[in-house]
């Protein structure tokens, strides 16, 4: 079961999965080899977010090791979970104006564009905030 949890991959397992492992007496710090990481910071790193929370939990109390890095690690966890949304309703909007620097003889069209858009939507047209 250690083994296995050594190689334990968040980002395609769940925290039923993960249960199983650790009710099985799988050390939660158990490390692949050299150079590999913990259970704990994977998860942190690479589950998805609808299971992040209840893998760090079981991890913790089944007593990985959870120091002050991985504290930090968990606040960074946090706030790129919160702005993740954010980043992806303005992803494609930046794209739009990267173009429009890049390409000067499109820059009427692509500002009719937002302007069209911006009107459907009732909102004022703001490039910058």
């Amino acid at each position: 079961a250690t083994a296995r949890l050594a190689c334990f991959r968040a980002t395609q397992e769940t925290p039923d999965a993960l249960h199983v492992l650790l009710s099985a007496r799988a050390d939660p710090n158990a490390v692949a080899g050299e150079g590999d990481h913990p259970p704990l910071w994977r998860v942190m790193r690479y589950a998805h977010n609808q299971h992040v929370h209840d893998m760090r939990d079981m991890l913790i109390e089944f007593g990985a090791a959870n120091g002050e890095i991985e504290l930090e690690r968990w606040e960074n966890r946090l706030t790129i979970d919160r702005f993740e949304p954010k980043f992806m309703r303005e992803f494609h909007r930046s794209a739009v104006l990267l173009r429009l620097y890049s390409e000067p003889f499109s820059a009427c069209f692509v500002l009719k564009w937002l302007h069209r858009s911006h009107t459907k939507l009732n909102r004022p047209l703001t490039l910058f905030r």
